[in-house]
């Protein structure tokens, strides 16, 4: 499997996790895959709730019962308060030398084949993906970094939309708002492939009638081939005969290029629309010809930006260089340049380009056609 269609793979696991907690196991296995990691755990707080959620692949209840010890805990501390924002390698913190002689090492990590390591961290420290090697292995390197930096933008996504599914309050108008907030276009559907909810973005998607046509009885692409290629998709995803998403290709009448629609299984939403039944499938509709829209708010919450921080980031996701943002938001380039060095040191990344990279995720062409 190629890096692209394996980095298809790892982030559809990802947002199938979204709703199913049980799903993080077969995300974090994929992500540990694509690394080449021995096991991999992740850390996902919640500052609002105060709530922890623990993930791991490849790490049974005794490895966890080592781990998650007090003195365990306070020993790992002294590491973990070491790892910075961003990416890093466990070598930018401590050398191997270093790390092999200490107690966390030879107590505990030793016989989980947790000699190296690399990390992802939000900001604020609220949540810390660790993917581990053993020291037979050799260590992660930029490749693997370039690789990590690529996924952490789905990582960051599905990590948002979990956590503000399950602080929403309950009922349809915070579902909806909730969904309303991502970039692509969302419909939730039931087991028959009826639709049970759609966010603005597909809801506009729809009006333009260019590709999809939706009412209560279902959902009519612009071919009747498509149509039974989405069909079919709803219903192995509803039934669970799939995990992973399916994907259909849905050619426009006006020539555009096709929209790009994945179909995701939804187990346990909790969430039940009221004389609407409880949703089944979630679709997420790509537009491969629309430049990105930057939902501004989540990425001054992910990376705790300020207002004027965030502007700078999405306007240049956008495309806009620095005198363009200069102009548009009547600053000096040197203060452009002085919000977005912070927004560099917040965000974890070094140059322009890792930064929009950052910003618009991974897009694979090749993989999309």
């Amino acid at each position: 499997m190629d890096l692209a269609r394996k980095m298809l793979h790892v982030t559809e696991r990802l947002y199938a996790a979204v709703t199913e907690p049980e799903q993080w196991t077969p995300a974090l296995e994929a992500i540990s895959d694509l690394l080449g990691g021995a096991h991999a755990i992740v850390d996902i707080r919640n500052p609002q709730s105060g709530d922890a959620f623990v993930a791991r692949a490849r790490l049974d209840e005794r490895d966890l019962m080592r781990v998650f010890t007090p003195d365990t805990m306070q020993l790992a501390q002294q590491l973990v308060g070491r790892v910075p924002v961003g990416i890093s390698v466990r070598g930018d913190i401590i050398s191997d030398a270093d790390f092999a002689r200490t107690v966390l090492y030879n107590e505990v990590l030793r016989p989980l084949d947790g000699f190296h390591s690399i990390h992802l961290r939000s900001n604020g420290s609220e949540s810390l993906l660790t993917v581990c090697r053993p020291e037979s292995a050799e260590s992660f390197n930029g490749a693997d970094v370039t690789v990590l930096r690529s996924l952490a933008p789905h990582m960051a996504t599905a990590i948002a939309l979990q956590r503000r599914l399950r602080t929403a309050e309950a009922g349809y108008a915070s579902l909806a708002n909730v969904l309303d907030r991502m970039d692509s276009g969302i419909i939730l559907t039931d087991g028959a492939g009826r639709p049970i909810l759609l966010n603005a973005r597909a809801a506009r998607l729809v009006q333009e009638a260019d590709g999809l046509i939706v009412d209560d009885t279902g959902i009519v692409a612009a071919t009747s081939a498509a149509t039974r290629q989405l069909g079919d998709a709803i219903t192995m995803v509803s039934r669970g005969a799939v995990v992973e998403g399916q994907r259909v290709r849905v050619e426009r009448p006006s020539h555009r290029p096709p929209l790009l629609l994945t179909v995701l299984p939804i187990w346990r939403l909790d969430m039940i629309v009221p004389s609407a039944g409880t949703a089944r499938a979630a679709i997420f509709i790509t537009v491969p010809d629309r430049p990105p829209q930057i939902d501004r708010l989540a990425l001054a919450e992910l990376f705790h930006l300020t207002r004027r921080e965030s502007e700078i980031a999405a306007l240049l996701a956008d495309g806009a260089d620095l005198r363009a943002i200069a102009a548009k938001l009547r600053l000096s380039v040197g203060t452009v340049r002085d919000h977005l060095k912070n927004v560099f040191e917040k965000s974890g990344v070094h140059s322009q380009s890792a930064l929009v990279a950052l910003l618009r995720g991974l897009v694979d062409r090749d993989a999309e056609r």
